[in-house]
């Protein structure tokens, strides 16, 4: 036999038929062995997900209620945007200051910082919708005004 013999002695065993009437019904049934493969390994699949008879569920101790952060206040976020006024030294803020102030490419990182929010402000404005209207006075008299 050739390379499916495997698979026509399985399916003797399984239908009890000689081998020329299981291949006779494979040639029938275009999915055949497809659906005899793939029911063959999910059922060795789940033979995997067996427990054998020994299992002993662990005893866990498990409180009953959770007391994970209870009575705890949560920590507020660090200020970092002025980190070296919690060392409280007058000079090491002023040196602070003096860099900032001096260092130009701050001040300019500063104003296009700026500069892109009005950017971002005035395009974010241009996607709602707008309106628009006009009036004039039209020259239409009623027809029964004229007397």
């Amino acid at each position: 036999m050739r390379g499916g013999s495997a698979l026509l002695r399985i399916t003797e065993k399984i239908h009890g038929r000689s081998s020329d009437a299981c291949k006779n019904h494979a040639q029938r049934s275009p999915g055949f062995h497809i659906k005899l493969v793939s029911t063959v390994l999910y059922t060795s699949l789940l033979a995997g997900c067996v427990v054998g008879p020994d299992y002993e569920r662990p005893n866990l101790l498990i409180p009953a209620t959770w007391s994970g952060n209870a009575g705890k206040i949560a920590a507020q976020p660090a200020e970092l945007s002025q980190w070296w006024t919690r060392f409280n030294d007058p000079l090491l803020t002023a040196l602070v200051s003096q860099a900032i102030e001096n260092n130009r490419s701050v001040v300019a990182a500063k104003a296009r910082v700026r500069e892109a929010r009005a950017s971002l402000r005035q395009e974010t404005a241009n996607l709602l919708p707008t309106g628009s209207g006009a009036a004039s006075p039209t020259g239409l008299e009623h027809p029964l005004a004229r007397t």
